[in-house]
């Protein structure tokens, strides 16, 4: 099983480029995300991708990420029932990791169903079995850190606003969650019970439409 490639671009084309490794004695075919940074490849340039191994009766893909986050992303987007490799990687050619764990931890179909291939009803599974998890992981990704002090509104509001929140809506949710949990100094713990609160507002907000 191949995780991991380090070589030279040995040429690229609409997301399939073949990567020399070895001193040049071995070319793999890997399938990238096609976005600005695939985009700036070319013949001769050394990458390194982290690579998703995918068998299917007697076919082997390889399919390569410039993070350990776009792979981490794409292996959980693939575990939803009805998105294989291929749509995994469409979504990750079209959004950024910021934007597709925005999207689900603040159900945001829409953005998800502009991607061609994602329908209503698959929007709606993955955020139902991802969302609590992108909500745990990724808060974990950006903070980088145990806690901070319960007073810290500016980087709270920050790491909201980088989920694609609005300065307004995360003022009083922040408001609203500090005043009732002044005991606590965790931050992601605040985090988490901050877009808790967003998402209970964006239900109670749906279901009155």
């Amino acid at each position: 099983m191949i995780g991991y490639l380090n070589g030279t671009v040995l040429d690229i084309d609409s997301g399939v480029l073949t990567l020399v490794v070895a001193g040049g004695s071995i070319g793999y075919t890997v399938r990238v995300p096609e976005h600005a940074q695939a985009a700036s490849l070319s013949p001769g340039k050394k990458i390194e991708l982290h690579i998703y191994t995918h068998v299917r009766e007697d076919v082997l893909d390889l399919y390569g990420f410039f993070s350990p986050e776009e792979k981490r992303i794409f292996l959980a987007l693939t575990s939803v029932n009805g998105i294989g490799p291929k749509l995994g990687m469409t979504l990750i050619s079209n959004l950024s990791v910021s934007e597709i764990i925005s999207a689900i931890v603040g159900s945001k179909k829409e953005v998800l169903t502009a991607i061609s291939g994602v329908g209503k009803k698959t929007a709606e599974r993955m955020i139902l079995e991802l969302q609590e998890k992108f909500k745990k992981s990724f808060v974990c990704h950006i903070t980088h850190r145990e806690s901070a002090p319960s007073n810290n509104k500016t980087e709270i509001t920050s790491i909201l606003i980088s989920l694609g929140y609005k300065t307004a809506e995360t003022d009083r949710v922040i408001e609203q969650v500090l005043s009732e949990n002044p005991n606590i100094e965790n931050i992601e713990e605040l985090i988490q019970l901050s877009l808790k609160l967003i998402s209970n507002k964006n239900k109670r907000m749906e279901g009155t439409a």
